[in-house]
């Protein structure tokens, strides 16, 4: 064999694509749906616009908490689960919450992840459900298994995933990653999502942020000055207004720190959101 080496990565990628390749299930909606021939990369976004609209209108599933005196069967061939006695939504035994599924995939001209509501029993939430698992299992994103099992194309092998939810860096790390490219590679992750440089807070703001958590929120800032002064000699204020921006700032400055969410180069699950609507009911 001639040529450059392979990279461990792109080793390991291409292995995990000859195992799923092999996964009964993919095998089946290929032969199913797509009549053994897989589309071009071009062509995934039609595709499923196609088959959104042929499912039908998505489907709402509840959160339903099941009183102790009904119990459930699961039908093995099918999956489906029955209660017994039969369960019915009522005043008295209400859903608690509503949600919709959503099928992750990707087109070439975009960065981040799309996502489609799907139905039922349809073709989308088949997909849907094959992508969740191949994404459990060889550790892929849901858009990734998706585009793999209708394109073929081979999914990265990150040994270091990277998301940013609710203004915290994720990171889901390869065990055989060493303790030397973990650091290297973290300290490469923060400098990129970062947007200013961070300082770690002062001992006199971490007290205003302590301070600021341990005030009943009824007290009056004039109040609360008048404490922290008779607390904190060494650091009194003299005006209210100063004071409550810097109680307020060292707070935020805890809680927030300024994540870039736009230079982040791994699927972010704030961008997955954007935008998205709810079907019609």
């Amino acid at each position: 064999m001639t040529g450059k080496d392979p990279a461990e990565a792109d080793v390991v990628a291409l292995l995990l694509k000859e195992m799923a390749t092999k996964e009964r299930d993919v095998a089946g909606f290929q032969a199913r749906f797509l009549n053994g021939r897989l589309l071009s990369k071009g062509k995934v976004e039609n595709w499923i616009k196609k088959k959104a609209k042929g499912d039908g209108p998505a489907t709402a599933w509840l959160d339903i908490p099941l009183p102790s005196k009904f119990k459930f069967q699961i039908n093995r061939k099918t999956g489906a689960i029955f209660t017994k006695p039969r369960f019915t939504v009522s005043k008295k035994h209400p859903a608690l919450g509503v949600h919709y599924r959503l099928l992750a995939y990707g087109v070439p001209q975009d960065r981040w992840e799309r996502v489609v509501h799907t139905r039922a029993g349809g073709v989308l939430e088949q997909l849907r459900q094959i992508s969740v698992r191949l994404a459990t299992r060889y550790g892929w994103d849901e858009g990734q298994a998706t585009l793999f099992v209708l394109t073929g194309l081979i999914p990265l092998h990150y040994p270091i995933r990277v998301t940013v939810d609710r203004d915290k860096i994720n990171l889901r790390v390869d065990p055989t990653i060493t303790p030397r490219q973990f650091v290297d590679s973290y300290r490469r992750i923060r400098r990129q999502v970062l947007t200013r440089r961070t300082r770690t807070l002062s001992t006199k703001h971490l007290r205003l942020a302590m301070f600021l958590a341990e005030c009943e929120p009824s007290t009056k800032w004039e109040e609360r000055l008048n404490i922290w002064n008779g607390t904190y000699p060494p650091w009194n204020y003299d005006d209210v207004i100063n004071f409550r921006r810097d109680c307020l700032q060292a707070r935020n400055r805890l809680l927030n720190p300024k994540i870039s969410l736009s230079r982040v180069l791994v699927f972010n699950t704030k961008e997955r959101k954007k935008g998205r609507k709810l079907p019609p009911k």
